[in-house]
């Protein structure tokens, strides 16, 4: 039977009572754009409220967001920042990744956070978050369990140029050898989630279609994870290419319960594509990392015209031996307080060579093809979309998550105070500063009545 979107789409009620729902069977997906645009304007009114009970948000910045900081925080600041987490009301937090501590030393600390939560997590049972680690191989996963941990993630692309770059393996290979670990897992009571990297275009196959995300996503249910995370994972997804994905989804029956979107906030483009994915294609999971801390080095903006074929290894030697000036100049500011904590990045500051925050392996693994054949994509810092922004468009829409924003923003304050740099979110920006406003206002009418 064909589905259509149609059958699944949230109802949106209008502030005259009239009820409104794109029907999208039979259209070309331009119409179906251009039908979505139409009736997102219509709804415009500030009382109307989505018909949407949950949205859960799965939070990633302790493990993607971390991983790709140079500055390597110590575990008491990631006990407190988790800490912080959950008390602002997130109900899943992926808290580690257990990688080679030799290539990612941010996740050296890895088996002591597991225990410290996920031990804590099985004595009082629902009451706590859900805890949730990455592991690369069946090495990690011994080591996970061995932790403690409940719950593992998994990950794999939609190319096997991505696969090769990040895990050093194709497409193929990578299902055959997270399908053990996941039957491994369910042998010992391990629940496990997917990820698919590289839903919309890779950096070097280029555009990926919808089709192949689902044949990926259904190979990860298949071996067994109760839920997969499509990633978008260079950012430049957008409202058209979002709603195709979900009609491709819903066209081939997949269970829209099991799906979480992992956005990418590189363009701009990660509020609009999950509002699209929630309220359009009934999606209740999305992946968020408080300021917008994390995302991937592979994260570009390609060059639509006249691309620069380059060498790879004298361009990666160049950027580093850049960056790397730069970081020292910064931190040198930083230590003889030229710089204020949280008012510049020392890790942001240029593009530079850091790992993915999935991967592995070494120097960046590119695909089997002549230096001068390779285009040069830059790295960017934006990367995950912010929880700050994800919870105040969602609340402000009347979709519940469950945080407390006041208390993500304290939360955000402190993790990017430790890391010495600012946040990427603007809601936390904005509400910041009108907090101050308000604070001096008051301090000015005090100071009027005092007179």
């Amino acid at each position: 039977m064909y589905h259509t979107l149609a059958n699944c789409l949230p109802i949106c009620q209008a502030k005259n009572g009239v009820q409104l729902r794109l029907s999208v069977a039979d259209l070309s997906s331009r119409q179906l754009a251009t039908g979505a645009a139409q009736r997102l304007a219509t709804v415009h009114d500030t009382k109307h409220r989505l018909e949407i009970p949950k949205v859960r948000l799965v939070e990633v910045s302790p493990r993607d967001g971390l991983q790709n900081e140079e500055k390597v925080l110590s575990l008491d600041d990631k006990i407190t920042f988790i800490n912080m987490l959950e008390t602002a009301g997130l109900s899943t937090i992926e808290i580690a990744s257990f990688v080679n501590p030799v290539k990612v030393p941010q996740m050296a600390d890895a088996a002591a956070l597991t225990r410290q939560f996920c031990s804590r997590s099985k004595n009082i049972g629902g009451l706590s978050p859900t805890f949730q680690v990455l592991v690369a191989n069946m090495r990690g996963f011994e080591e996970a369990a061995e932790a403690g941990a409940q719950e593992i993630s998994l990950f794999t692309a939609t190319t096997d140029a991505f696969c090769r770059a990040n895990i050093n393996t194709t497409v193929s290979e990578s299902l055959k050898k997270f399908s053990v670990i996941a039957r491994e897992a369910a042998d010992r009571g391990i629940k496990t989630r997917g990820y698919v990297s590289c839903i919309f275009e890779c950096p070097y196959q280029g555009k990926v279609a919808p089709t192949t995300v689902v044949q990926v996503a259904r190979h990860l249910l298949d071996m067994g994870c109760y839920e997969v995370s499509l990633g978008d994972t260079l950012g430049v997804g957008t409202a058209g290419p979002t709603l195709n994905l979900m009609e491709e989804l819903h066209r081939n029956n997949f269970p829209m319960e099991t799906v979480a979107m992992h956005l990418h906030d590189t363009y701009g483009q990660a509020l609009a594509n999950i509002l699209v994915s929630v309220v359009h294609g009934g999606v209740r999971v999305v992946d968020t990392a408080v300021a917008g801390l994390g995302g991937c080095p592979f994260a570009s903006v390609p060059l639509p015209t006249s691309p620069r074929w380059v060498d790879p290894a004298a361009a990666t030697a160049a950027v580093a031996a850049a960056a790397a000036a730069k970081r020292l100049e910064a931190d040198e500011k930083w230590a003889r307080g030229m710089i204020s904590p949280g008012t510049t990045s020392t890790t942001t500051a240029v593009p530079h060579t850091v790992h993915h925050a999935h991967r592995t392996t070494g120097d960046i693994c590119r695909p089997s093809m002549p230096p001068q054949a390779q285009v040069i994509y830059p790295r960017v810092a934006p990367g995950n979309v912010s929880t700050e922004d994800v919870v105040y468009m969602l609340e402000n829409s009347g979709i519940d998550t469950g945080v407390r924003l006041e208390a993500l923003l304290d939360a955000s304050a402190f993790i990017c105070s430790r890391l010495h740099r600012s946040s990427n979110s603007k809601a936390a920006a904005a509400l910041s500063g009108r907090k101050e406003q308000e604070m001096m206002n008051r301090q000015f009418i005090r100071c009027e009545s005092a007179d």
